[in-house]
């Protein structure tokens, strides 16, 4: 909040903020799904060791 509320401060507009803010939901969001995705350690390992 800090920051944003500087960057307001310095710019005068909510265009820039409101961009990084929509840009780091979507990163999130694509690291959430790859965080998610259906795997077992089991699996991981079997495949290491071949």
């Amino acid at each position: 909040p800090v920051v944003v509320g500087a960057v307001y401060s310095a710019t005068g507009e909510w265009r820039g903020i409101l961009i990084a803010l929509i840009a780091s939901a979507v990163l999130m969001g694509a690291v959430g799904i790859r965080a998610a995705k259906s795997t077992f350690i089991d699996d991981e390992l079997a495949a290491a060791m071949r």
